[in-house]
């Protein structure tokens, strides 16, 4: 885990009674035990979303997984990455997993090729330390398993107190034989580790901490919880794929309507490599009937290219425009461009009905 923190604070720096964000009760419980003087809240958003909560003062801090800033491309705001001695991570955090039928031979096959044996062991280490225990996700519960230079398989698991005061450490070995990507009971081996681990935690009193969790914490809420669950998108969650530069309007929208947003951009919008074809087309614009926009970055190249070529505005004038929507249309107009014509339906298909 990482610490994110305004003023460049460290863990150590961090003022007496600043407000670090997370809504996890495992890093709660970590970090309260190091410095109980700190004060806890939850933060609700996305990765993105919850380092821009500290740069913009709602939060002095906030806590983060390292594997999720790294490929976010987020590292530079980091400003201390926790030992393992202080803050043990999830179980199976950082790890990437397909999913796929479990009866699904040929897919499974393909997997296979992908599979990192290493990195299976060490999760499921991890998460049957946790299955064991009986808790979940929210549950302040952590475990690291990870195999040394000898093939050892080291596993160090942690249960909490919700509030810090006191927790329960284990931690256990097993020596797998090598090489362990050839070993065919590695699975077993780390089952058998986990299981181990759970004993041990439970025989120490773990399961009184994870019995006092329901007493202890409420569940967090925000003001924008009971506002939401009356708006028609509540509860779902949406992928949006517009390009990272031009999804704040759609996500937020979609927000605004209570849905849960996370931003896959599945294209990237880049400059062509040759103007040329372009550039001789619109230097031809007189000739032409129509120009047809179909986004709004098709309006920003041709407005760009318009005015690096000069084209007089009469020119541009003299031909009827069609849009595809509204939105082309108010960036036509934002460059002095009017549309002739805007379908009802904003397809392509609309367009070419509308001109017929």
């Amino acid at each position: 885990d990482a610490l994110v923190a305004r003023n460049g604070w460290t863990l150590a720096t961090l003022p007496n009674g600043a407000i670090v964000g997370t809504s996890s009760t495992r890093r709660a419980a970590q970090l309260l035990a190091h410095r109980p003087d700190l004060t806890v809240r939850s933060i609700r958003g996305n990765v993105p979303t919850r380092v821009r909560k500290v740069l913009d003062g709602e939060y002095d801090a906030t806590l983060l997984a390292v594997a999720g800033l790294e490929r976010l491309g987020l590292m530079e705001h980091v400003t201390a990455l926790l030992p393992l001695a202080l803050m043990l991570p999830a179980p199976g955090q950082g790890a990437l997993a397909v999913q796929c039928r479990a009866d699904d031979m040929q897919t499974l096959q393909l997997l296979a090729a992908i599979d990192d044996r290493a990195v299976r062991a060490a999760v499921t280490a991890e998460r049957t330390f946790l299955h064991a225990l009986g808790g979940g996700c929210s549950a302040p519960v952590a475990a690291y398993a990870n195999f040394d230079d000898s093939a050892t398989l080291r596993l160090q698991t942690l249960v909490a107190a919700t509030g810090g005061q006191s927790e329960i450490r284990v931690v256990k070995f097993s020596i797998a034989p090598t090489p362990i990507t050839q070993t065919p009971d590695l699975l077993s081996i780390a089952t058998t580790l986990g299981q181990e681990a759970a004993d041990e935690a439970m025989a120490q009193g773990a399961t009184n901490f994870l019995a006092g969790l329901a007493h202890a914490i409420a569940p967090p809420t925000t003001d924008a919880a009971p506002q939401n669950a009356a708006k028609p998108l509540a509860g779902k969650r949406i992928v949006v794929t517009r390009a990272e530069t031009q999804a704040d309007g759609f996500a937020g929208a979609l927000a605004d309507l209570g849905a849960t947003t996370l931003r896959i951009p599945t294209i990237c919008i880049e400059p062509l490599a040759d103007l040329t074809p372009l550039d001789q087309a619109l230097q031809r614009l007189d000739q032409y009937s129509w120009l047809i926009l179909t986004s709004v970055n098709g309006v920003t190249i041709v407005a760009e290219r318009l005015a690096a070529l000069a084209i007089p505005a009469a020119v541009q004038q003299g031909v009827r425009i069609a849009a595809i929507g509204q939105s082309t249309a108010a960036a036509l107009a934002a460059h002095g461009l009017t549309p002739t014509f805007v379908p009802e339906r904003y397809v392509a298909e609309a367009i070419i009905d509308g001109l017929g």
